[in-house]
């Protein structure tokens, strides 16, 4: 039987624990954690910040930054990639202060290493709204404070680049390029639909993407691989007798079974002279990484100097290759970079054993005395 004073423990424990889930810190109490707008939405408004109780763990800046901050307050932060206004504001004010600061993209951990942007609309003082003009390529970071609960809200509209290749017309030409082409941390988030939808056979409807394309000059395959999960993904390859297309209308999918009309982060196709191949890809992620090769197509130098061949690709378990060349090494890269197979070969020919590789693209490099090239295999 329960006496009085166990259950009066009980439900103060129980209190305890509920006003401990309630009044949680906030995610990014700390600069490390601040939150980045680049991830969107653009514009950013986070409802019912629980500002009351952060911590100042790290936030004091030194008077010599031209804004010495003493208390607790919550972190956001972005690069801007075009010239703009970034508006910052706290609804319901209470002893409110907005203030934006800049200092480096990466390894952030305490207020002593940022600077107070000196601008007119950006004062150091209390203040429940701010405002500040970018500049390209710089890191800010935004501290906002507040007695109560209150609703947040941040206008990042004007300072992100769209990307130059959001237009059809603006496909970024593969017969330019080094291969294979490795794009990083493109901003999806950004592209549009101006005129990317309908394709014959396989729109891609009103979904915004980017493009890019290629022109063969011997048949061959073309491919490409996205970092970002299939789910939130799409990359199909289009074909036109048009060299400069400008709309979705003049492009017609290449049916293939590995080019699907649907979601996917890779599409290959089996290209031929006389058609330009063009390449959509989007991302639900803000930022994804992509790899396109079509140096089969293209007769590229730096892909013949070992003439290496490989097969079967796709690849489940052992990928067997031959060269004219001896080769010294082969090895296997993911498309982060992470090495997962070194083997030395010291022969023309040879095989590799992927069956424990998880499934996905990966980059090889084939070393023969002062040569090297990169080859890209698809692990099913």
């Amino acid at each position: 039987m329960k006496t009085l004073s166990t259950l009066l423990l009980v439900l103060t424990m129980n209190f305890t624990i509920g006003l401990a889930n309630i009044m949680a810190q906030p995610p990014n109490d700390l600069i490390e954690d601040a939150i980045n707008l680049g991830f969107g939405p653009i514009p950013y408004d986070e409802a019912a910040v629980d500002f009351p109780n952060a911590t100042n763990t790290n936030d004091n800046t030194p008077g010599g930054t031209g804004c010495a901050l003493s208390q607790a307050g919550i972190w956001y932060k972005f690069t801007a990639t075009k010239v703009g206004t970034v508006t910052a504001g706290i609804f319901n004010p209470n002893g409110a202060v907005v203030i934006f600061f800049e200092g480096p993209e990466t390894g952030v951990t305490s207020g002593m290493q940022l600077t107070h942007v000196n601008q007119g609309n950006n004062p150091c003082a209390s203040n429940p709204l701010a405002s500040i003009q970018t500049t390209i390529g710089t890191t800010y970071y935004l501290y906002m404070r507040n007695t109560v609960v209150s609703d947040v809200g941040i206008d990042t509209s004007t300072i992100f680049k769209i990307p130059d290749n959001d237009l059809i017309e603006n496909s970024i030409s593969m017969n330019d390029v080094t291969m294979p082409y490795v794009e990083e941390n493109i901003h999806f988030l950004m592209s549009t639909n101006t005129n990317d939808g309908g394709q014959t056979n396989c729109t891609s409807g009103n979904f915004p993407g980017i493009w890019y394309k290629v022109t063969p000059n011997q048949e061959g395959q073309i491919s490409a691989l996205m970092s970002s999960a299939e789910p939130d993904t799409i990359l199909i390859i289009y074909e036109s007798n048009n060299p400069n297309a400008t709309t979705g209308t003049q492009l017609t999918w290449v049916d293939q079974p590995l080019n699907p009309c649907g979601v996917g982060n890779f599409a290959i196709v089996d290209a031929v002279v006389g058609k330009t191949y063009y390449f959509f890809a989007l991302s639900g992620d803000p930022y994804a990484d992509i790899v396109i090769d079509t140096s089969l197509v293209l007769n590229t130098p730096d892909n013949d100097i070992l003439n290496f061949n490989f097969y079967p690709n796709p690849v489940i378990n052992q990928l067997n290759f031959n060269s004219k060349s001896t080769i010294d090494n082969l090895k296997i890269y993911t498309l982060l970079g992470q090495q997962v197979l070194n083997q030395d070969i010291n022969n023309t020919s040879g095989s590799i054993d992927m069956s424990q590789l998880l499934k996905g693209m990966y980059l090889a490099e084939i070393s023969s005395g002062d040569s090297k090239t990169i080859a890209k295999i698809l692990k099913k």
